[in-house]
């Protein structure tokens, strides 16, 4: 169930998608294995880009972290 905020409002999740678009363009030996992928895996282009997106922000993160700690030893 979402949840409400006192006013009864719903509240939007840190996860929930953001309103503006980006456009993706792939090399044309990337798109076909981007198709079958996503033929493969029931998902969207858009969804795959998206998580592959993620985890690289992520991964970026997790090294800038380790970095950090590498740097105050």
């Amino acid at each position: 169930m979402l949840k409400r905020d006192p006013e009864g409002k719903f509240l939007e999740s840190p996860d929930s998608l953001y309103r503006k678009t980006i456009g993706l363009r792939v090399s044309k030996s990337i798109y076909p294995k981007l198709e079958e992928l996503a033929q493969k895996t029931g998902k969207s282009m858009a969804e795959i880009a998206r998580d592959a997106v993620h985890e690289y922000i992520q991964r970026l993160e997790e090294e800038k972290k380790a970095t950090k700690k590498t740097n105050k030893n």
